[in-house]
């Protein structure tokens, strides 16, 4: 997946038409820039907002991922495993946030597994060890038969400390590692990957990964205080998710006739997107739409502001789809039918195998001075025995592919119930 896009586009010195149509857009996903950009497209002249201090949503991506991380190690599924390690990996280094640290620890846990997994030991190491200076204590339960032995070699050797020295500005609190430190600018931790953070009242916090080196690490921590900006991000999160009188007081605020919300979500390879328009009427009109993720976003957006231009509490796109619903059922028709057919050869092999029989039985009982019916019966058993063998590799190469197309069903399904599992 390609890195996360949270941008911002808000100009405060720009007049606020009164007919103009607030557009904000709400993802932790790559395709958001993308979607807003084509519903601004299609809108005209609107105002797009997107959000700012995408901290809680990549927080929010994290956890998801590594849940699915999780679900996938459980399902023995190490393609889906890999593909839910890297999108949390790229949420945690994305403007991390107070917590990451124990997310980290979490998360280099599961990539240690996974390595040992692919037989990749050395690397597994590696990921321990940065795990252990980032502060893990104790292995998860369920990875702890499979990391146990790597840790405890660890644990036996020495650990390198490093001095990291802070710039802070008077009444900051500093953070190493989720744990806070109120005495002194200077801190002793193990040579490796840490979070460390400043908080300040009326700012907004500050927070960096750092690779603590042998040298040791000069770091400025300075939170800037929070513009106006913060507070409009936060009035708007909670109209998104369905506050309609926040949503309401905030279209009076901005002088809107119209306030237009939008999200994107991804899961199991198909794309969410909801809107919701709020009017000056007191109307509350939501159009949504569920897409492949390679579906050009033209289409989607389309349909989407389509919706909201309809009645209210209009769903636009197809029905539900029984593939949306069940993801292996394809595979499983396709893999039901070949068995079908691969049963039928292998029958039609047994039917073939006895014609060639009797035609045998009845070539040894034909005098052999009739040479024009040995001749005939010797051209019909081959040719049954033809058919046979013929039918037979049919059959069996049929009723292989069926049953693969049956696992391949079965595993759909399974991933899917998986991350599904994974959400909140």
């Amino acid at each position: 997946m390609r890195p996360f896009l949270i941008a911002t586009s808000i100009v405060w010195s720009l007049p606020v038409q009164a007919g103009s149509t607030l557009v904000w857009v709400d993802s932790a996903e790559a395709q958001t820039t993308a979607l807003a950009e084509e519903i601004q497209a299609l809108a005209g002249p609107v105002r797009l907002f997107q959000l700012a201090g995408g901290k809680a949503l990549n927080h929010q991506t994290a956890r998801l991922a590594i849940g699915a991380a999780e679900e996938a190690w459980r399902q023995v599924r190490p393609d889906l495993m890999a593909a839910a390690l890297q999108q949390a990996r790229a949420a945690l280094r994305n403007d991390p946030t107070a917590g990451d640290a124990a997310r980290m620890r979490r998360l280099l846990c599961l990539e240690a597994a996974y390595e040992v997994g692919e037989f990749r030991a050395e690397k597994a190491r590696v990921l321990m060890k940065q795990a252990l200076a980032l502060g893990l204590e104790s292995l998860p339960t369920d990875l702890s038969h499979t990391l146990s032995p790597i840790v405890d070699e660890l644990r036996a050797e020495t650990i390198e400390s490093v001095e990291l020295n802070f710039r802070l500005p008077p009444g900051a609190r500093l953070y190493v590692d989720d744990q806070p430190h109120d005495q002194g600018s200077t801190i002793k931790v193990a040579a490796g990957l840490h979070l460390v953070g400043a908080s300040l009242q009326g700012h907004r916090p500050s927070y960096r990964w750092v690779e603590a080196s042998g040298r040791g690490s000069h770091i400025d921590l300075l939170p800037t205080a929070a513009p106006e900006l913060a507070t409009l991000t936060i009035g708007l999160t909670a109209a998104a998710r369905g506050d309609h009188v926040q949503a309401d007081a905030l279209r009076r605020k901005l002088g809107l006739q119209a306030l237009v919300l939008c999200s994107l979500r991804m899961l199991g390879g198909r794309y969410d997107g909801r809107c919701i328009r709020h009017g000056d009427d007191g109307s509350k009109r939501e159009s949504v739409v569920s897409f492949h993720s390679e579906e050009p976003l033209s289409g989607p957006a389309a349909r989407l502001w389509q919706g909201l231009q309809e009645a209210p509490q209009v769903t636009v796109g197809p029905p539900e789809s029984a593939e949306r619903v069940d993801p292996g059922r394809r595979y499983a028709l396709a893999g039901g039918s070949l068995m079908t057919l691969g049963v039928i050869g292998l029958g039609a092999s047994g039917y073939w195998a006895l014609s060639a029989a009797d035609t045998h039985e009845a070539y040894r009982n034909t005098p052999q001075t009739d040479t024009e019916e040995l001749e005939r019966l010797r051209v019909n058993g081959q040719s049954a025995a033809l058919g046979a063998d013929i039918a037979a590799g049919v059959g069996v190469l049929f009723t292989a592919v069926g049953s693969g197309l049956l696992y391949q069903a079965a595993a759909k399904r399974q991933g899917l119930a998986a991350f599904v599992g994974a959400q909140p």
